[in-house]
């Protein structure tokens, strides 16, 4: 959740909403080992 809020706004919106990429891109600051394939996923996108 934190890593939503800290991007929310980043695409110019303050809605409660981020883009999947800006998230991502947080939580690999937050968790340089962070990698979206461990949960099926090849990358956060929209």
């Amino acid at each position: 959740m934190k890593a939503i809020e800290a991007t929310d706004g980043t695409d110019g919106r303050m809605d409660g909403w981020a883009p999947p990429s800006a998230v991502g891109a947080h939580m690999r600051k937050l968790d340089p080992a962070f990698d979206p394939s461990r949960f099926g996923h090849k990358s956060l996108s929209a």
